[in-house]
Order: C-alpha cells, then sequence, then structure tokens
C-alpha cells in the first residue's frame, strides 16, 4: 500500500532522496520456504522498514529545526538580539494585540548594534547583556515593540507603555491586559516606583531622601545634582554621570559641584590641589576648605606644578623635598614677628623651633631654616651679628658663607615641641625614643606655651605641620593639642 505524501519541494534534495527510499520499500520477491526462518521472515521486515523510516524521520527534524534560523529583535532604547523559535513569535506588529510576545530576556547577548552607554553595555568584556527581562508594550500609536521595563522607550516612561507588565508573561509568550496611560502628566514622575525607571524619564528625578521620584522642573540647583549623583550605587553609573565622582573608599557617589563640604568629599591629594576651594593635608591626608587670615578663599598656589611658575608668584614658595607649590604666610603671628615673646609672667613663647616646614620658618624674619638639622631656629640678632643678617638676605650668595645658627638653650628653648634633631642638638634636652618627644634635663623645665601662634595660624594645613597646635573643626580654627 502506498502512503500519500505532501510536496516536499522546499525541504534539500537529500531529505527527498530519503523519502523515496522510504516509500520505495518492497516486500522480498521471493517467497521463503516454509522454515523456522520463513515464519519470522515478516516480522523482520517490518522490523527493518521501521527502523529505517524511524531514521529518516530524525534526519527530517534535525534538518528542519537547524533550518529555522533565529529571529532578530530590537530593544527600544538598547541593542538588537536573536531569538530562538522556540520562545515564538516576537513582539510585533500593530493593533489591538501584537503579532507575537517573545523578547529578549535577562541574561540574553545582543548580537549587534551594542554600543555604550545603552543600559545592557557591559564595559568589561564590551557585550550587551539584559539585564531584565524585555516586555511586549506599545511603544508609539498601536505598534508594538520590546522594552525594558526600568528603561521605557523614547520619552514615553514605562508605567505609560500598555501591554505586558511581568516578566512571567514574557517568559510564556502572552501579553497580559492593557495599561492605561495616566492622564495627568504631573503625577508620571509620581508613578515611578523604581530609581531607575525614574532616572530613565529626563523630565523626572530620583529623590533619595524619600525614596521617591519628583518632577524634574522643582529642581533646587547644586542640591538636585548632588542628590542625583548619591542616588548611585555602582561605580559604573556614577562614572558616566560627568557631574559626578566615584568614592572607591566609602564606595559612594557624590557631586563635583563646589559646596560648603566638598573639600572634605576629596579622598585624592590630586583632586583636592584641582580644587582652587581646597587644600590638601599631608600630615592628616585629608582635605579641607582652604582660608586665609581674612577667611577668603585660596588655593591657587597649589595649582601651580612647576618651580618656575610657583617662584614667579611673590606669594608662593616651592617645596623641592614634595615638589609641591606652597603659600608663602605674609605674618605668622598678628603682632610683629620676634623669636620670644611674652604672653603672661613666667611664660615664653618659642616661635621658630615649633616651625616644622621651610617656607613657614622662612616667612618669619626672626627664624633662620637650619638644612643640615632641617630644623627652624632663631635668627641671629641684628644688632650682635650684622653679616649674619646680609648672609640671610641672600643665601644663595656665593661669595658669602653660610650663617651658623647657634644652639638653643635652656632659657631661650623649651625641649618639649622639639623635633629630634633640634632636641639632640639641645645639650639641655633628651630625646625620648619610646614616646618619640624632647624631655628636659634640667630639674625645673623652662615653661613654653604655644596658645598665641597657634591662635595666629588660620589655615588647616599649616596648623597641624606646628608642633603643639591642632586644627578644630567645629570652630574652623587652630588651637593648642
Amino acid at each position: 500500500r502506498r502512503v500519500g505524501t505532501t510536496s516536499t519541494s522546499t525541504l534539500p534534495t537529500y531529505i527527498d532522496t530519503i523519502a523515496g527510499n522510504i516509500l520505495s520499500l518492497r516486500r522480498p520477491s521471493q517467497t521463503p520456504s516454509l522454515s523456522t526462518d520463513a515464519l519470522f521472515a515478516p516480522t523482520r521486515w517490518m522490523q527493518a522498514g521501521a527502523t529505517k523510516f524511524m531514521r529518516a524521520a530524525l534526519v527530517v527534524a534535525a534538518v528542519a529545526a537547524a533550518g529555522a534560523a533565529a529571529t532578530e529583535v530590537s530593544v527600544c532604547r538598547d541593542a538588537t538580539y536573536e531569538l530562538s523559535p522556540a520562545r515564538g513569535a516576537i513582539c510585533s506588529g500593530a493593533g489591538a494585540a501584537p503579532a507575537g510576545a517573545a523578547c529578549p530576556l535577562a541574561g540574553d547577548i545582543a548580537t549587534r548594534d551594542c554600543h555604550a552607554p545603552l543600559p545592557s553595555f557591559r564595559p568589561s568584556d564590551q557585550r550587551c547583556v539584559a539585564q531584565e527581562d524585555a516586555q511586549c508594550r506599545i511603544v508609539t500609536g498601536s505598534t508594538w515593540g520590546c522594552v525594558f521595563p526600568s528603561v521605557g522607550c523614547g520619552n514615553t516612561p514605562p508605567q505609560q507603555l500598555r501591554g505586558a507588565t511581568g516578566a512571567s508573561n514574557a517568559r510564556a509568550g502572552t501579553v497580559a491586559p492593557e495599561i492605561e496611560a495616566d492622564a495627568d502628566d504631573e503625577k508620571a514622575c509620581a508613578s515611578y516606583a523604581k530609581r531607575a525607571a525614574c532616572k530613565a524619564d529626563t523630565s523626572c528625578k530620583w529623590d533619595k531622601d524619600s525614596l521617591s521620584c519628583r518632577d524634574a522642573t522643582t529642581s533646587d540647583g547644586a542640591d538636585s545634582s548632588v542628590d542625583d549623583c548619591m542616588s548611585y550605587d555602582k561605580a559604573f553609573n556614577c562614572k558616566k554621570d560627568s557631574s559626578c565622582r566615584w568614592d572607591a573608599s566609602e564606595k559612594t557617589c557624590t557631586s563635583k559641584l563646589v559646596s560648603p563640604n566638598s573639600c572634605e568629599l576629596l579622598t585624592k591629594a590630586v583632586e583636592c590641589k584641582a580644587d582652587a576651594s581646597c587644600e590638601w593635608d599631608r600630615a592628616t591626608k585629608t582635605c579641607s576648605t582652604a582660608t586665609v587670615s581674612d577667611g577668603s578663599a585660596t588655593g591657587a598656589c597649589e595649582l601651580l606644578t612647576k618651580a618656575v611658575e610657583c617662584k614667579a608668584d611673590a606669594s608662593c614658595e616651592w617645596d623641592a623635598s614634595t615638589k609641591t607649590c606652597d603659600v608663602v604666610l605674609a605674618t605668622v603671628a598678628p603682632t610683629p614677628p620676634n623669636s620670644t615673646s611674652t604672653d603672661a609672667p613666667g611664660d615664653t613663647i618659642v616661635v621658630c623651633p615649633l616651625l616644622t616646614r621651610r617656607f613657614d620658618c622662612k616667612a618669619d624674619s626672626s627664624c633662620v631654616w637650619d638644612a643640615f638639622t632641617k630644623t627652624c631656629a632663631v635668627a641671629p640678632s641684628a644688632t650682635a651679628q650684622p653679616s649674619t643678617n646680609a648672609t640671610s638676605t641672600s643665601p644663595k650668595s656665593p661669595t658669602q658663607a653660610p650663617a651658623v645658627t647657634p644652639a638653643p638653650d635652656a632659657t631661650s628653648v623649651s625641649c618639649t615641641g622639639l623635633r629630634r634633631a633640634a632636641c639632640l642638638a639641645t645639650s639641655t634636652c633628651a630625646w625620648d625614643a619610646d614616646r618619640k618627644q624632647c624631655n628636659s634635663l634640667a630639674s625645673t623645665p623652662a615653661t613654653t606655651t604655644v596658645a598665641q601662634l597657634c591662635a595666629s595660624v588660620a589655615r588647616k594645613g599649616v596648623c597641624n605641620n606646628v608642633v603643639g597646635c591642632a586644627w578644630d573643626a567645629a570652630t574652623t580654627t587652630c588651637v593648642v593639642a
């Protein structure tokens, strides 16, 4: 009995050949003799025919599956993906219902049109990987297309797009009931429940305090930018926003806009020095607002990175040891500088030995910097040693010998607060290696107060570099440590 066939013109030629061989199977022409083999011959013939037919059917199915090419589908505001026919018809068409509902699912990799800064773009391997299940929705007019729920399509927020609303619908290939768009445009931003969806709409902004989405037209200037930056919880999203910076140590995103405490947010010296209103404190490795005695912002010297530029500015001085440009303080104390002055009977203020940086020492005309011991000492008297003054005014003169600084004694210098080099150079002092401090050998050490000196310093960086002083962040003043 011949089996009816359908047209196989669309199948490959070798499939026709296989089908023809199956249909041309015939019973053997010779009748077997009446024996045991003859009794089972029809059974063997039927088994052989069935086996050949099954093999041919498997070949046809495999070729048909391989021949069905994957279908490309583009996601609105994202890349293009390929979907297997097993997922069903892709989301497309126009009208009340789509022609299909299949869209890319989370984890699918785009095949083309992938580039930064698409939502699915992954910088680590330069590929686009779907971060969530796309849904089949009406994207414009009555046209259906695939949309990531947190991204939306065009200028239309995700909540105003009609169509499927759940990932299960996209996986099942069905379409959920339509969601009518909110007629009140002012309530559109408030309808966003997730930050990603809120930020995808340029007319909205995310409020981190209330964890809600609000209208961007109610922007409050710099505060809005700060809030926007702080809403980023990943470094990649933070760095994509040109108005934000990522703090790797705190794992937070902050705004680059200048604010009252913006300097404190900078954790790197190069970033701190790049801001003219900030000052880097090498001792505490912190950044703070730079101020001088009149309270105005400064930091122009810190912006000069070359020695020739720094030396060309009379208000700046180049520090060769750190290769940085620092501000030269015109006046260290509010009163005319003196190596010692009286604050109260029995109290002596020794200014020079307390200055630990060369440019601070040289800024005080009553002090001289000792390059050998790296300490600041009291300059010789102008009347007692006039030649020394001439040398100090021209320290680089080749015709004059460098000034010799006499070792301080117990009557003019207290051991308390001296650095190791200065302590060892003073016969009445001894260096305590365990406590890393200088102690007096005299039974009744000289009393020294630095309150007036600390009060005269207005910059945090200078204050923390003066022995015995510390910066009080609460009052923004330099006080006795």
